[in-house]
């Protein structure tokens, strides 16, 4: 019963991740090259994003 409930979900994040994320991550770059905006907070629900960035900062940070 668990293996199914993960397989689901697995289906489900590849389902998002493909048919959402990629597409809408191609626009969001194609603007952010445009330099329209110094820079970008990400929402609450991309709590993932923010802690690779928390993540990226503190060791920039570390070995500079």
């Amino acid at each position: 019963d668990d293996t199914a409930r993960l397989g689901h979900m697995m289906t489900f994040l590849s389902s998002v991740m493909n048919d959402d994320d990629y597409a809408m991550t191609l626009s969001v770059q194609k603007g952010l090259e445009s330099g329209a905006f110094p820079d970008v907070v990400l929402g609450r629900n991309e709590r993932g994003n923010q802690l690779f960035h928390q993540w990226v900062e503190h060791y920039l940070n570390t070995i500079t």
